[in-house]
């Protein structure tokens, strides 16, 4: 069970600073 919300954290984790790395060169 831990183990699939460490997973579940480093996917969220990877979703944001990808998210991050898209949106922020395009608000400055």
């Amino acid at each position: 069970m831990a183990t699939k919300i460490l997973s579940l954290f480093a996917l969220l984790a990877l979703f944001v600073s990808a998210t991050n790395a898209f949106i922020i060169p395009q608000c400055s």
